[in-house]
């Protein structure tokens, strides 16, 4: 790891490694997943998954901010790993793709909507919508260039 990177970063593999046997309690700061969980609401993390699909929500490692509970929109594979694109519910864009590592786990309980958990169908078809547009409009723009 790079010599800059935050203390969490570097115990994430802890972290991954602890919740797989037990979920962690993370309290939630920010609105980017609002009304489904509340600025300040304790959510349970279940441990990393060996895939993550379309409506997902997880804890993902974030550029600067630490760790973010997002939205999983969809996956593709790159240079033989999977990269997962995701975004907070109320965010304008995605953020960047992450890998496994990068992951914490599961939304798997806590002060949230059940429906962060037990995903409904028309929020991971919603999931795959957002994923589909990022795709065509990264399309056009490449062409354009």
């Amino acid at each position: 790891m790079y010599r800059d990177t935050p203390p969490a970063f570097k115990a994430l593999p802890a972290l991954q490694a602890l919740a797989t046997e037990t979920p962690l309690p993370m309290r939630v700061r920010g609105h980017c997943m609002a009304p489904l969980v509340q600025d300040g609401a304790w959510v349970a993390i279940a441990g990393p998954a060996t895939r993550y699909w379309p409506g997902d929500v997880v804890a993902v490692r974030t550029a600067g901010r630490g760790l973010a509970l997002h939205r999983v929109l969809g996956a593709y594979r790159r240079r033989g790993e999977w990269r997962y694109l995701t975004q907070g519910d109320r965010a304008l864009r995605p953020d960047r793709a992450v890998t496994n590592p990068e992951i914490l786990g599961l939304v798997g309980g806590g002060d949230c909507s059940p429906r962060l958990v037990q995903v409904p169908p028309w929020h991971r078809a919603r999931a795959l919508g957002r994923f589909a547009a990022f795709i065509l409009i990264r399309g056009i723009t490449r062409l354009r260039r």
